[in-house]
């Protein structure tokens, strides 16, 4: 990307971010990392040769690492300075809310992309908590907790959580962005644990008033 030469930090970080594709890589990676073909298969239309080269560049600038993962496969995760970049793409995505078109049968829709506004709208309840959201269709298994009056949202699974919210992904999609008061009140979920933690999470993002979209 051809730089704007401006002594100006907005110009500065256009000339790191700004080009085409950029920002949502870095939005794919917030709940994190995946591999090249991960990456590939949710951002939809971008070729795997302007991947490739996007990721190249944000390894330029130190906010995308390369990972091992398990046998020979690579995966990418953000570095220190690419989480750094998560406040501005909230604060992109409240504001770009007002232009959504929810009834747009064109718009792809993507259960790692609700949660990551899901992750973006949560507000800590003051209890440590553990929630699993699994897509039976998809095999998607993504982990919601809180600890030490901090909220994370990630990608993950696991055993013990205090929570099981699972069906396929346009139903959980619906869940995440409208939290009902029961997860289990949106046909085709079903909520296997204390429920009383998603009440609890839906209440605290009704009184917070933020936007459904990233």
């Amino acid at each position: 990307m051809k730089s704007y030469n401006q002594m100006c930090g907005i110009a500065c970080a256009l000339d790191i971010v700004g080009d085409r594709w950029t920002l949502l890589i870095l939005r794919e990676l917030l709940l994190g990392e995946l591999s090249f073909g991960e990456l590939h298969k949710s951002l939809g239309e971008l070729p795997t040769n302007l991947l490739a080269q996007r990721l190249k560049h944000l390894q330029k600038y130190s906010l995308v690492e390369k990972r091992q993962g398990s046998g020979r496969q690579t995966l990418y995760a953000l570095t220190s300075e690419g989480q750094s970049v998560e406040p501005i793409l909230f604060a992109l995505g409240a504001w770009g809310f007002k232009f959504l078109k929810p009834n747009s049968k064109k718009a792809r829709r993507n259960l790692r992309w609700a949660l990551t506004s899901f992750k973006r709208r949560i507000r800590p309840i003051s209890r440590n908590f553990m929630l699993q959201v699994r897509a039976r269709d998809t095999a998607q298994s993504f982990l919601v907790f809180e600890k030490d009056g901090r909220i994370y949202v990630s990608s993950g699974q696991t055993p013990v959580a205090d929570l099981n919210i699972e069906g396929n992904s346009e139903d959980l999609i619906r869940v995440v962005a409208q939290c009902p008061p029961r997860a289990s009140d949106q046909t085709g979920v079903t909520a296997t644990g204390d429920e009383s933690i998603w009440t609890t999470l839906a209440m605290a993002i009704q009184k917070s008033g933020t936007s459904v979209a990233i």
